[in-house]
């Protein structure tokens, strides 16, 4: 609903090859597409809509558009449905709609086709409906519908129904895998990523004499090099696949290769929403015009804020940067994490970035929803993950350029007769293995920043106000909040809002085991209903209504 131009290009490249159907509905003519924000030629569009591989169906539920038909053909669309002159908007609306349910119900694109067109000429006001094998000349007003088709074995098309679950004999839990290089791939593609990294001479030289000799450098040595380098969560995903049962147990390999994907994207999700607060905060302080934010991005939020553990498939956090990225693109903004705008980028086209996120997206994380993978799958499936999980932190190894930082309390230094108070910060830095870091010497600044927050910075330095960016509330650190102040950092990350709940995922583990309620009287913590106020200056600001 609502399409614009841009919508409809950034969905048909997300779901490359994965669509079937594209269906219409609004205002047409012989040339053009009438949507949100232009009129999309047909010409132009089907050469978009000829790209999809696997499309058995364009149904085009506007007035007189039977003439973009020959554009599709010559693009290679199987069938269409398509009208040839005016038609009424309620007949559209009884017509598409039982079209569809007996699609739905499991009726070919014939039968279905067939279906509509006799509840339609059962309304005493209805016109006659007829279907085409070839395009008929010039206009006919007593014949608004048609179906086309290039082969009439088209029309026995189909939606396809689940599938099956395994028998038990292919679903064993215990799936032994091993190939004699397990994990070099995934530490070569990710240290090539750090080694390409501007400032780090170190990794490069290491890498190539790697490369070079690998005896001068061992394989652990990199390997141990990349978990101290990337943020903790991350750190500790990518450690577990290095573990005695992440590299023999297929099962639990795959499993552990969602979640570390999954942290990854949720991270890259806190950063660009952090990032885009910060614009649209700055604009309204400077009494500037709001952020130009599509529709399609305000909706991305909106379900990103409202999804729940019980509402489904969880939010594509990945697509919400893409979306973002355009936000940041259309402004004019340069934000703080700038990487983040080339991680937007890399989701548009035909790169090694979009098919390993598409590969994760489809191929790993629905079939493991669905119970589907048989065991004589599960060893290719764990060398595809592991290429497809090395590309990305190639490509997300921007982020060892950068440290997490907690700030855990602040206390105010003000001795007597001295004007100017300074900042005591009690912090931990979160990047390697373990969050045993909590600094022992508090830091003492003249500056002040958010206490009990979650922040990305420029080599953890504190100082340099300007190059930090707050993650919280779409990342917190739970004993942050505690009455107790030596607990170390529990991270978890935003997952929703329902009612009067927050719901929060253990960045480590990905369970959901921590909710915030507006109580204020929990003894255990300090301050943390103050994270309902933070979302909803979060939403006014970026103009979404409040919940």
């Amino acid at each position: 609903g609502f399409a614009t131009l841009d919508g409809v290009y950034r969905s048909f490249n997300r779901f490359h090859d994965r669509i079937a159907l594209f269906h219409y509905g609004g205002h047409s003519n012989h040339s053009f597409l009438k949507l949100e924000d232009a009129d999309a030629r047909s010409a132009a569009l089907s050469t978009l809509i000829g790209q999809q591989r696997n499309l058995r169906l364009v149904f085009l539920n506007g007035c007189a558009n039977q003439e973009q038909v020959r554009e599709l053909f010559q693009r290679g669309v199987p069938a269409v449905i398509a009208t040839r002159s005016l038609i009424n908007d309620r007949h559209a609306l009884t017509f598409s709609k039982q079209f569809y349910e007996a699609l739905a119900g499991g009726k070919s694109i014939r039968e279905a086709f067939d279906a509509a067109r006799s509840l339609l000429m059962n309304k005493s006001d209805a016109p006659p409906i007829d279907y085409y094998w070839d395009i008929p000349e010039g206009d006919r007003d007593d014949c608004p519908w048609g179906l086309y088709a290039q082969d009439e074995a088209a029309l026995d098309w189909i939606l396809p129904a689940s599938r099956p679950l395994p028998q038990a004999s292919e679903f064993d839990e215990r799936v032994p895998i091993g190939w004699p290089e397990m994990n070099k791939e995934l530490v070569q593609l990710a240290f090539a990523g750090m080694a390409a990294l501007p400032g780090k001479g170190s990794y490069q030289a290491l890498y190539q004499s790697h490369l070079s000799d690998p005896s001068l450098i061992p394989f652990n040595v990199l390997q141990n090099i990349l978990l101290d380098a990337f943020p903790t969560m991350l750190s500790v995903q990518i450690r577990d696949l290095f573990t005695s049962e992440g590299k023999t147990q297929g099962r639990i390999r795959l499993r552990e290769f969602d979640e570390a994907y999954d942290t990854l994207a949720r991270l890259l999700g806190a950063i660009a929403l952090a990032n885009l607060w910060d614009a649209a905060a700055t604009r309204l302080v400077n009494e500037e015009d709001r952020l130009d934010i599509p529709d399609s991005c305000r909706r991305a939020i909106a379900g990103y804020l409202s999804w729940t553990p019980e509402s489904g498939p969880p939010t594509d956090q990945l697509w919400l940067v893409n979306e973002i990225g355009f936000v940041f693109e259309r402004n004019g903004v340069t934000p703080c994490v700038g990487e983040i705008r080339t991680i937007a980028e890399h989701l548009r086209g035909a790169t090694d970035f979009f098919r390993a996120y598409n590969f994760f997206e489809v191929q790993l994380r629905t079939r493991l929803l669905a119970n589907d993978i048989p065991s004589r799958e599960v060893e290719d499936l764990c060398r595809q993950a592991e290429h497809h999980y090395g590309l990305l932190l190639r490509h997300c190894a921007f982020l060892c350029s950068y440290q997490l930082v907690t700030v855990k309390v602040i206390s105010v230094d003000m001795p007597r007769q001295v004007n100017n108070p300074a900042y005591v910060y009690e912090k931990a830095i979160l990047k390697g293995r373990d969050y045993a870091t909590i600094d022992t010497e508090p830091l003492l600044l003249q500056n002040v920043c958010s206490n009990n927050s979650v922040f990305i910075t420029e080599n953890g330095d504190l100082r340099e106000l300007g190059l930090q960016l707050n993650l919280s509330p779409f990342l917190i650190d739970q004993n942050a909040f505690k009455a107790k102040e030596s607990y170390l950092p529990k991270l978890y990350f935003f997952d929703g809002i329902e009612g009067e709940k927050i719901f929060f995922l253990h960045a480590d583990t990905t369970v959901s085991d921590f909710t915030v309620t507006p109580t204020g009287n929990d003894p255990a913590y300090h301050n943390i209903d103050s994270l309902f106020e933070v979302f909803s200056h979060f939403q006014r600001d970026i103009g979404l209504p409040v919940f």
